[in-house]
């Protein structure tokens, strides 16, 4: 068999085995080998990619054994559109219109779902393909026209080509005659004005009137006549969306934007006689009403509200977050931002019989969070000064007998220290006199960008009392409480680390200074420690931001850190260990300082203690410690809350007082191997539930890792369940209990008679927060399918 293709459009791959023929030349000699395989009875395919040659091969056609085909756009496209003999000899564009709109090309990634019947089912494809689907569908509904609406708002600009301008003339005409033409004929008159105006009219449908009408009036130029044709079906219109680089849309955006930071700000009045409560309830009802009236779907809405919160953070709340992202669900970032302003539960009122335990953990949980919140805003809370003082007096109390142990104060740090030794760990000890709890997070973070990860969770210490450089730093280096410490050896800390590592018969060790430590490399020594004094130094002097300044402080320790250690060190026995003596705290407004009682003695450094005798001259400002009774080398007595001695306050960050902030420090150990967290699985744990009625059901959370992790959360929002888990070990689970009501889709639409939900969960571990989403899969009992009598279904 011989096979003449003519393909003048180039429509068909080369193959090596084709005999192809591009021009005149080569005509005569394709004939000869057509004549010849005629003879000899072989098989040949040409191809012929001239169009005027190819009409030179129609002769042929007298052959039986000649195939001759003409391959041109619209014959492959009928081909792949699969139509039928009459449709493909009446398609509505010609072979180089099929061309130049790639419609050949389009075909394998654009099949059509049902079989083309009709010209106008062949025109509307087109339209589909090379415009968008809006132009293909039928349309003459409200539906389809809000998508012309979005189609306008959303493409730059139209394809140009006259085929598509012709069938796209064609296409209006069919809506112009459906029962919402006029509507259709008013959008086509200028496209994307009149679309925009419909979008804006969503956005401000829920606006007071006047507020609304004077918007319209500057989007219209004064002519909101222009939008009368709408009147009647306006509000039936489905939502249009508009791109957001859309150059109008930015403009009302930011039209929006300043005119709610004015309302919002005039509606939030403060009166001399209203407190803080009233305040916070008239804030959060202008945000709920600003919130129904608002669209939920432009930029400049979100950012009003945003401006109002940071301007008022005080008044925020964890209900306001969460209306704020329920009704701006498109702008999710944002909202997520505004959780920094929502004030961390008020701490509960400390019990004086809890252990140490029950206390550090209330500081880190509930004290910490929300004493740092309020600093940040600013304002002195009188409420959580109170309950620092009650801190205080359990440490007063109990401090006595807890100095007898080893854990948690910190001259006991030495015995982590060495248990990590004697397990072939080398250890860089770094102590960082003054450092906050507050920074906890700051610095891990810090560490983790240099690559060294935290090795266990961090462990709330106690600073020695008073909480002071000189007996504080002196009991961590010395590993001895500070009446057992010689004192001419106070503040020796080279010396006092040499001894101890002497004392327990350690091989090698090295102390070194700051200043070398940043210019040379850990050496081979079991343990090296460094103590940095800058940001005690720094604090007293009052030249430290709380925020700013302290995080690129402990940045740059982290780097010196990296620096310090050598490229070869091995990763499985290495230790960094990060200490501090104290913690530091900022005197409120209006703190009155105390008179110095009798004969003390100044600590003029600090103002937060004097050196007494005895407490014969002590009244009920002052905590008194013995020094028997507290381990120190003589008695002092130490300013009860935040007061301080003499007149003028002292500047800066200060310590030496028995507030948590001073008192409760972290101890962190790192290691050179990352923290590979997996998600935690949730699921049903319960017998499965019966269709859609509201139920009680059990769900198992699965800690999958090698760790415990804390501060667990899992929210399915679609279903309105929230659960929180304090802890769960390392490879256990938790289950705990919630209500849930399934809706009659989810059960018709279930698979395997489970229904999943999808949801997100978050968990702390190592100082390492891990946030991700959840599937819960929850089982139903089994829907029967089929007719079967109720008899048929029972029978055994």
């Amino acid at each position: 068999m011989i096979s003449v293709m003519v393909d003048p459009y180039g429509l068909s791959e080369e193959i090596p085995t084709v005999l192809v023929v591009r021009d005149e030349s080569q005509f005569i000699d394709s004939r000869l080998k057509i004549r010849d395989a005629l003879h000899k009875g072989k098989d040949l395919n040409v191809i012929i990619k001239n169009r005027r040659i190819g009409q030179w091969y129609e002769s042929l056609r007298d052959y039986p054994d000649v195939k001759i085909e003409i391959l041109s756009p619209s014959s492959v496209l009928s081909r792949a559109l699969n139509l039928s003999v009459s449709l493909s000899l009446n398609l509505s564009v010609n072979d180089s219109e099929i061309q130049e709109l790639g419609l050949v090309e389009k075909v394998e990634k654009n099949l059509p779902q049902t079989r083309l019947v009709t010209t106008r089912d062949i025109e509307s494809w087109v339209l589909s393909v090379c415009v968008g689907e809006c132009w293909g569908e039928k349309g003459g509904t409200l539906t389809h026209f809000a998508e012309m609406a979005s189609f306008f708002l959303n493409v730059k600009e139209l394809q140009k080509h006259p085929a598509l301008a012709r069938l796209m003339k064609k296409q209006e005409e069919g809506w112009f005659d459906s029962p919402v033409g006029e509507i259709y004929k008013w959008l086509f008159m200028v496209p994307r004005d009149r679309s925009f105006f419909i979008y804006a009219w969503q956005i401000l449908k829920n606006y007071d009137k006047t507020m609304r009408e004077n918007i319209l009036d500057e989007i219209t130029k004064r002519d909101r006549q222009v939008l009368e044709p709408l009147e009647k079906c306006v509000e039936q219109i489905p939502l249009i969306e508009c791109k957001d680089d859309y150059k109008k849309k930015s403009e009302l955006s930011d039209l929006l934007e300043m005119k709610w930071k004015n309302i919002l700000k005039s509606k939030l009045t403060h009166g001399e006689s209203e407190n803080d409560e009233t305040l916070k309830k008239r804030f959060g009802q202008i945000i709920g009403e600003a919130a129904m009236k608002m669209s939920g779907r432009i930029a400049g809405e979100i950012n009003a509200v945003s401006f109002f919160v940071r301007e008022n953070p005080f008044y925020f709340s964890k209900d306001l977050f969460d209306l704020i992202g329920a009704r701006f669900t498109v702008f999710q970032k944002q909202v997520e931002e505004l959780s920094q302003f929502i004030p961390p539960r008020f701490p509960t009122e400390p019990r004086l019989d809890w252990d140490w335990g029950q206390m550090s953990k209330w500081a880190t949980s509930e004290y910490f969070p929300y004493k740092k919140w309020s600093i940040q805003q600013g304002r002195r809370d009188k409420k959580i000064e109170e309950i620092a003082e009650t801190y205080s007096e359990w440490l007063h109390r109990k401090y006595p007998q807890l100095k007898n142990q080893l854990s948690p104060l910190i001259y006991g740090t030495w015995y982590r220290i060495k248990k990590h030794i004697a397990q072939g760990y080398r250890i860089l000890w770094i102590i960082i006199d003054n450092l906050s709890w507050f920074y906890l997070k700051d610095i891990i973070k810090a560490f983790k960008e240099e690559k060294l990860f935290c090795s266990s969770e961090p462990i709330p210490c106690l600073s020695m009392l008073p909480s002071e450089t000189k007996i504080s730093k002196t009991a961590l280096v010395a590993g001895k409480l500070p009446n057992q410490i010689e004192v001419d050896k106070y503040q020796k800390y080279t010396l006092l680390f040499e001894d101890f590592c002497k004392q327990s018969n350690m091989m090698s060790y090295k102390a070194i200074p700051d200043s070398e430590f940043r210019k040379s490399k850990l050496e081979e020594h079991q343990v090296t420690c460094c103590i940095i004094n800058k940001l005690d130094i720094s604090s007293h002097g009052g030249f430290f931001d709380l925020e700013d300044e302290i995080k690129d402080f402990l940045k740059r320790i982290a780097q010196y850190v990296r620096n310090f250690l050598p490229r070869d060190l091995s990763s499985k026995k290495f230790y960094l260990v990060i200490s501090t003596d104290h913690g530091c705290c900022i005197i409120p407004q209006n703190i009155k300082g105390l008179g110095k009682p009798g004969s003390a003695r100044m600590e003029k450094e600090h103002k937060r203690f004097v050196y007494v005798d005895s407490n014969q001259h002590l009244d009920k400002n002052w905590y008194f410690l013995d020094k028997d009774k507290f381990g120190l080398p003589e008695s002092i007595a130490i300013a009860k809350g935040y007061r301080f001695v003499g007149k003028r306050k002292p500047k800066g960050l200060i310590h030496g007082g028995m507030t948590p902030e001073e008192t409760v420090i972290p101890h962190l150990e790192f290691c050179l191997q990352p923290l590979e967290l997996k998600d935690i699985q949730v699921y049903h744990s319960s017998s499965p539930i019966i269709g859609t009625r509201k139920q009680k059901v059990e769900l198992s959370i699965r800690n999958l890792n090698d760790y415990e992790i804390s501060n667990v959360a899992v929210y399915v929002p679609s279903h309105s369940i929230e659960i929180k888990i304090e802890k769960i070990p390392a490879k256990d689970e938790v289950s705990e209990s919630c209500e849930i009501t399934l809706s009659r889709e989810e059960v018709i639409g279930s698979k395997d008679n489970i229904v999943t939900l999808r949801g997100f969960y978050s968990f702390d571990c190592m100082g390492e927060p891990k946030r991700g989403e959840v599937e819960v899969k929850i089982k139903i009992r089994k829907i029967i399918e089929g007719f079967e009598t109720a008899e048929e279904i029972f029978k055994s």
